[in-house]
């Protein structure tokens, strides 16, 4: 991190000895490819080295059975610590996966999770310094562009999958997509690229998309909402899908899918501001990132093990839930994301929003 900006959130803390095993855990677009496209090559050629923080000179140890694989003995002298938001769902877990496997650590960050309720909720505490690193869909993050809230992605956290449902009560007399003409719908992000989705969907089944309602339900409270006939159909993502058990029945999953798969759902961003001062410490956190995308790649439970530590969701419940897609060719990604922008247009939701102007937003792997 920049020794010109040093905020008052964000400070490194002075390790005197000792090696990273030890510790405790807590794109050029080339031809239309994504700075951090194919996450998982990028994190297998990555070479095994010491972050630039770090103290070659530091002996090999045991690794702790709980740290990733490929992370290497490193003896970090400090240490930059930050705020990272966390919305205790399947969908949002990735970073948190990242510290887990102790890659963070590897790259000499250390993270703390501040849970919030919608990715609405974290804009303005990334404005404020609150938080450093945020996962939002990425309707929102060109949303909060358009209004002069700049933001940068470092990666993506979220992929199209069966992790996400249009679900009713079981009760319910809606039976297919259509039938939400005039209805209100829940959604934990409303004018988001998630909702365009659902929007095609009815569009594509002889809906009435207009005739629709969007209003904002955040996630953990999605159940309640149904139940309590707060809305008629609701957007309700895992494990919240595994825990209504069969209280309630999904109309369809997967709310990308008018758009092409797979489809970024996601992104984690920092500010224009915070990533101008601090790149080193954003370019180290997006190769931990990219390396996560390779473990979960390889082992997609460790979504499920991340869950059990950090929410108190029984585990039983957990061993049950449907994993995220885990994308594996994101060269395909970038044309369903210019489609979703640009429905997103049409429906009024943003100001026109070029491809250029998307492919702006991704962070470069080197600055």
């Amino acid at each position: 991190m920049s020794s010109q900006y040093q905020p008052r959130f964000l400070h490194r803390r002075l390790i005197a000895t000792g090696s990273l095993s030890n510790l405790t855990s807590e794109q050029r677009l080339p031809n239309r490819r994504a700075p951090w496209i194919s996450a998982i090559a990028v994190a297998l050629i990555l070479s095994v080295t010491a972050c630039s923080k770090s103290d070659n000179s530091s002996t090999t140890k045991k690794e702790d059975s709980t740290k990733s694989a490929q992370a290497p003995v490193v003896k970090c002298t400090t240490y930059d610590e930050v705020n990272t938001s966390f919305i205790p769902s399947v969908a949002y877990s990735v970073p948190v996966v990242a510290s887990d496997l102790g890659l963070l650590e590897k790259y000499c960050i250390r993270q703390s999770l501040k849970k919030v309720s919608s990715p609405a909720d974290g804009i303005p505490l990334l404005v404020s310094g609150q938080l450093q690193f945020h996962s939002i869909n990425t309707g929102s993050i060109i949303t909060a562009v358009q209004q002069k809230i700049m933001l940068r992605i470092v990666g993506p956290t979220l992929y199209s999958g069966d992790d996400i449902a249009m679900m009713v009560p079981k009760d319910s007399k809606l039976q297919k997509m259509s039938d939400l003409n005039g209805a209100t719908v829940g959604t934990p992000a409303p004018k988001s690229m998630t909702a365009a989705g659902w929007l095609k969907v009815v569009q594509d089944a002889g809906g009435d998309p207009k005739s629709i309602k969007m209003t904002l339900v955040p996630p953990t409270e999605s159940i309640a909402a149904l139940k309590k006939g707060t809305v008629a159909a609701s957007q309700v993502q895992e494990p919240f899908i595994t825990l209504a058990g069969d209280s309630l029945r999904p109309l369809i999953t997967d709310p990308w899918r008018g758009f092409g798969r797979p489809a970024l759902g996601a992104g984690l961003v920092v500010t224009s501001e915070f990533y101008e001062a601090n790149k080193d410490l954003v370019l180290r956190y997006q190769k931990a990132l990219n390396e996560t995308w390779a473990a979960l790649a390889k082992d997609p439970d460790l979504i499920r093990k991340t869950l059990k530590k950090n929410t108190e969701i029984d585990h039983a419940v957990l061993d049950k839930i449907t994993l995220p897609h885990i994308n594996k060719d994101a060269d395909l990604m970038l044309p369903t994301y210019f489609s979703g922008v640009d429905y997103m247009v049409n429906y009024g939701w943003l100001q026109p929003f070029s491809n250029d102007q998307v492919k702006s937003l991704f962070i470069s792997s080197t600055p």
